[in-house]
């Protein structure tokens, strides 16, 4: 019997030292507006945006060609496409269907280069995958793009205040998808 997905699920303390809770600083509203305004021009456009906002001054080294990307989405036909397409790119896809697997994932090495994460999951959503990422010592700096049907300019607020590098509309042209990913692991 599985037991509901709980607080302590997805810390990720088999490996990873856990930052002390600190004291968030709020998001400025006006520049969340601003970023998320610019965003849904995008997402409307292109149907993806990519926000880099919220990397540090320190760069990171770029993604080999084979990035191992985590592709967290528990529908089975878009996993399985979304496997197909990042494969024949020449990554390597690790699928995870719900918020347990993608913990799973996390806890073990090789870390993933990137995170796909889909926003509505049975278990937990992806936006409290990706705040709980992003209050990692180690891993908060992994890049993480939002690959979703939510595509109000609510939903790109949360994406954007929780720290994702990129936000990308289901359904999502191949292009799309691809020149998000080789710009957010570029560290564009």
């Amino acid at each position: 019997m599985t037991t509901p997905l709980d607080s302590q699920d997805l810390d990720f303390t088999a490996i990873f030292a856990r930052k002390a809770p600190a004291a968030a600083a709020p998001a400025d509203p006006a520049k969340l507006e601003a970023d998320a305004q610019i965003g849904a021009a995008s997402l409307k456009k292109g149907g993806y945006c990519i926000t880099l906002t919220r990397r540090t001054a320190a760069a990171r080294t770029p993604a080999p060609p084979d990035a191992r990307i985590l592709v967290v989405e528990d529908e089975p036909s878009t996993a399985a496409l979304l496997q197909r397409i990042l494969s024949n790119a020449g990554y390597q896809p690790v699928l995870a269907a719900n918020g347990r697997d993608a913990a799973a994932c996390l806890r073990k090495p090789p870390l993933p280069h990137l995170v796909l994460l889909d926003a509505m999951l049975p278990d937990i959503e992806g936006f409290k995958i990706l705040e709980r990422i992003r209050q990692h010592e180690v891993i908060g700096d992994l890049p993480v793009v939002m690959l979703t049907a939510k595509a109000e300019l609510a939903d790109l607020m949360r994406g954007i205040a929780a720290g994702a590098d990129g936000y990308v509309t289901k359904p999502a042209s191949r292009g799309a998808l691809e020149s998000v990913m080789r710009q957010v692991l570029a560290g564009a």
